[in-house]
């Protein structure tokens, strides 16, 4: 085992190496050590360092604190830069990147523990880089992994695409842990009414929690909280948040303010926040899996490195911090790999429009380890007209060099979601749609890319209790719209995707903040709207992506009013046919009682299956509506649920008109319903 200093300073021009993190301690300070002592060896302008974290959040959130720390490090040296995995590779594909033009680039990376597309892509495309010599100097990446299982991948792909270069395995600087504080345990089935109590005294304190938890639970103690905590000091960690994260928990040490953070989503990098007094470890969270043909989120217990990741943080806390954890036992595995099942989709899709010199499915298992989804997801390309067959093989990109352009640059906008990236793609491409139908698809994709989170819940979770009720919020809505965006009425009962659009339209024509990333409150109410809050934040995230696609595509029309005709939203749901067939369910009507079956599953057999919070598709609103027959309707469930009873919910969804589905064909002339359901696999 080599150390980290002669890893650097060593003669060879180009190096791979990965160093072992320390588990369940303060691996930001660990990290930050090494970056240190390399800074200090740097005197030559032309040499360039990169630090690599795993997502958009961590990233800005971590900049944002070494902008706020004077005597950072990071701060300090001016050739540090921060990325995260999708910015890191959208860099190397530039044609400008700055890697390129330095005599000497280190590159520090956070290893992925989930192993998301954006990770293997661009660690991928660093081999890549190195295999066609577009390095013009020494280039030297370290990759730092919680243990060493997690190395194996990473030298299949090494193997593959740079057969003459190894791993070489590197010490890093070791922290001295002080000792643990006590932990408190609490039984699972208490933990809602356990974090309420505390955290409620911590509000009176003005004092800030840290929660990790599931959504379902998020939503349950944030209901159960003090009604005086305003709405706004709730945050959760994702990328629409990060600027009042930053603002409320990376404050200036005169402030202080009430804050509860929940955690549902990723925790690679954990950063210090000021006055955090409690953390609270549900044991659970919200994973993608494989479950009869469909990817459907449940609930899984956290593994060990899962738990270790959140147990980071609470050692970069004060000492008088408390930890509080419920009494799971943790699973001694690996995460399930995003590119086995959620990615699976965007990962291939990418692979095979930037690596053509391989086959797509040699390259795929350096890192997916399941070759039935494998299977599964280049079948689904080809009933998709994606990828065409050769010779009995499927890797050729599915039409000219252009589109396959436009869509790789997509995909990475999109988070790799193909299903996504394929409906703004397909869309964007119909001959005939008018530029106010093009401006409708790059939104509504933006806004499933964000998962409808521009209007609470609260929103369509009160108003579907009632058809009268969601009638009246539907008036006030169109009402408020006049003079600014305009559908068809009949589609504000044909799902969120409908009725989010015009809602965000009109938001950021009103609150030009939304475009310009200058928010001063995170929340707005429309009073003259039932129920209706926006969340700011998050129709500034929506904002930023489509004026990405807007600039990719050369449309500019955020501010311009936005008219759908009938034509309009036919060729919107077009794509959405072509899209989103394999996320098809049916509602059948027998005269007494509707039944909802998954059409994706090949057998159809029975899943049951009920509308989720917030979800105003409702079966008996739909039927018979236009587009619909008296007894069945098609839709589609962009997001599937398992609930603790077993029974699942489906939300963002959307109705398909008949006739499209009816005449849809895929490549080899075959029907919608030949080619919706497919066997797929299951996960154990």
């Amino acid at each position: 085992m080599t150390t980290h200093t002669e890893w650097l300073n060593g003669p060879e021009d180009v190096v791979f190496a990965w160093a072992e993190l320390q588990m369940g301690g303060d691996r930001t300070g660990q990290i930050r050590l090494l970056l240190k002592e390399e800074s200090a060896k740097e005197t030559d302008s032309n040499n360039y360092s990169i630090f690599v974290v795993a997502s958009e959040l961590e990233q800005r959130l971590l900049i944002t604190r070494v902008n706020k720390d004077e005597g950072d490090m990071l701060r300090n040296s001016t050739r540090v830069a921060v990325h995260s995995y999708q910015s890191l590779l959208e860099s190397l594909r530039s044609t400008d990147c700055v890697f390129w033009q330095k005599q000497s680039v280190n590159i520090f990376c956070q290893s992925d523990i989930y192993c998301s597309a954006a990770f293997c892509l661009a660690i991928m495309q660093m081999m890549h880089a190195v295999r066609t010599k577009a390095f013009k100097a020494r280039c030297r990446c370290l990759i730092m992994v919680p243990s060493p299982e997690f190395v194996r991948p990473l030298m299949n792909a090494l193997d593959l695409i740079c057969p003459k270069e190894k791993f070489t395995q590197v010490n890093i600087p070791q922290l001295d842990f002080e000792a643990e504080l006590p932990i408190s345990c609490v039984e699972s089935s208490g933990f809602v009414d356990y974090v309420v109590e505390k955290a409620t005294e911590a509000i009176n304190r003005r004092k800030t929690v840290i929660i990790f938890c599931t959504k379902s639970t998020a939503y349950r103690i944030f209901r159960n909280l003090p009604q005086h905590l305003p709405q706004e000091n709730c945050l959760w960690n994702e990328v629409a948040h990060a600027d009042f994260i930053a603002k409320m928990c990376l404050p200036a040490f005169n402030t202080e303010e009430a804050v509860v953070l929940f955690m549902t989503e990723s925790y690679h990098v954990p950063l210090f926040f000021n006055y955090a007094c409690h953390i609270f470890i549900e044991g659970l969270k919200d994973t993608p899996a494989w479950n009869r043909s469909r990817i459907v989120y449940g609930k899984q217990v956290l593994t060990t490195y899962e738990a270790e990741c959140m147990l980071s943080y609470w050692y970069q806390c004060h000492p008088g911090t408390a930890l509080t954890i419920t009494d799971r036992t943790l699973v001694k595995r690996t995460p399930r790999r995003l590119v086995d099942h959620k990615q699976s989709w965007g990962f291939l899709a990418d692979l095979a429009l930037h690596f053509t010199e391989f086959r797509v499915p040699t390259l795929a298992t350096c890192f997916m380890t399941r070759p039935n989804v494998l299977q599964t997801v280049m079948t689904h390309f080809a009933l998709m007209g994606f990828l065409h067959g050769k010779s009995g093989e499927l890797y050729r990109p599915f039409t000219v060099s252009e589109d396959a352009e436009k869509l790789a640059k997509i995909l990475v906008l999109m988070d790799h979601d193909f299903h996504l990236a394929w409906f703004v793609c397909m869309g964007m491409r119909l001959p005939d749609a008018s530029v106010n139908a093009r401006c409708a698809i790059m939104r509504i994709g933006a806004l499933a890319m964000c998962n409808f989170g521009a209007v609470n819940k609260p929103f369509f979770s009160q108003n579907s209790r009632s058809r009268l009720r969601y009638q009246g919020a539907v008036d006030a809505l169109v009402l408020k719209l006049q003079g600014h965006a305009s559908m068809p009425r009949h589609l504000y009962g044909h799902g969120l995707p409908w009725v989010t659009l015009m809602i965000w339209h009109l938001a950021q024509k009103l609150y030009p903040g939304i475009r310009t990333g200058e928010l001063q409150d995170m929340l707005a109410e429309w009073t003259d709207v039932p129920m209706c809050v926006l969340d700011m934040a998050q129709c500034a995230q929506v904002s930023n992506i489509v004026s990405a696609l807007e600039t990719h595509y050369g449309i500019q029309s955020a501010t311009q009013a936005l008219h759908l005709t009938d034509a309009d939203c036919e060729n919107i749901q077009r794509a959405m046919v072509a899209a989103w067939m394999h996320k098809t369910m049916m509602i059948e009507h027998d005269g007494q009682k509707s039944q909802v079956i998954d059409v994706a599953v090949a057998d159809m057999a029975e899943r049951r299956l009920a509308p989720g919070i917030g979800e105003i598709l409702q079966p008996n609103w739909v039927l018979n509506s236009p587009g619909t027959r008296r007894d069945l309707a098609f839709f589609v469930a962009l997001h599937v649920q398992v609930e603790d009873n077993g029974q699942h919910s489906y939300n963002n969804s959307v109705v398909l008109p008949m006739k499209l589905v009816g005449s849809w064909r895929g490549p080899c002339g075959d029907t919608f319903l030949d080619c919706a359901p497919y066997r797929g696999p299951d996960d154990p």
